[in-house]
């Protein structure tokens, strides 16, 4: 499957050393532009919680062990949601509203990427890349709950507190590497495989990708009396 990374041109020297260097940058969820990104519901754990003190078993776990089990839980939570990072990708690469809102108004470009072999190699990663373990994000108008099943294991819960968005969203088509911390991480030069160039891109752009990058290229056309967008290849 290919995935998409929409860019604006904004930074596009600081992205550009970014491509020829296999990195990406890993936002921050209080950088992300959805307030609600990150939203999870801890009323269920909390209730399990409860219960589990009331009617422990001692033959199990002692009240010690359990509290310690629960408070950590909810720490990791808090933890992955404070210091994690999300590099947000696309499986779409003609929807215009992408292009519109991170492409610079359709002036900017595109990544292509091949997610069967597309590896995060930072070695203190969370453990997902999209080699392993492709999260593709959940839309719905329920706020997802983290229930103490999952409350204990680290990708378990950065899977429920990153993977899912209201459905204003589910335009985007999106997926997503998870970072346990934000900012640059470097991941396998073999997965970049084309990038779409924008209805408006500025040539000065093209031109220094097309001359410095091995890699293939496409131009966004309008489909004539339509409002259909077509990525052809430039020969």
């Amino acid at each position: 499957m290919r995935l998409f990374r929409f860019h604006g041109v904004d930074k596009f020297e600081r992205d550009f050393d970014f491509i020829e260097s296999s990195k990406f940058w890993s936002s921050r969820i209080e950088d992300l532009n959805d307030p609600s990104e990150a939203f999870i519901d801890l009323k269920e754990l909390g209730q399990v919680s409860n219960l589990y003190l009331r009617f422990f078993k001692p033959f199990r776990k002692n009240k010690k062990e359990l509290v310690q089990d629960l408070v950590d839980a909810i720490q990791n939570a808090i933890n992955i949601k404070k210091e994690g990072g999300v590099y947000c990708l696309s499986k779409t690469v003609s929807n215009e509203l992408m292009w519109a809102h991170y492409a610079s108004g359709h002036k900017g470009y595109c990544l292509e990427y091949d997610s069967s072999n597309l590896r995060v190699i930072n070695p203190n990663d969370i453990g997902f890349s999209l080699h392993s373990k492709l999260i593709d994000i959940k839309y719905s108008d329920k706020i997802q709950s983290l229930k103490i099943d999952s409350a204990r294991d680290a990708n378990s819960i950065a899977e429920t507190i990153f993977s899912n968005k209201s459905n204003s969203w589910k335009y985007e088509q999106e997926s997503r590497i998870i970072t346990q911390m934000a900012g640059e991480h470097n991941y396998n030069k073999e997965s970049l495989k084309a990038i779409h160039f924008g209805l408006r891109v500025d040539e000065k752009i093209v031109l220094k990708m097309t001359n410095n990058l091995d890699l293939d290229f496409y131009r966004i056309e309008r489909l004539e009396n339509s409002y259909t967008l077509e990525s052809k290849k430039i020969e």
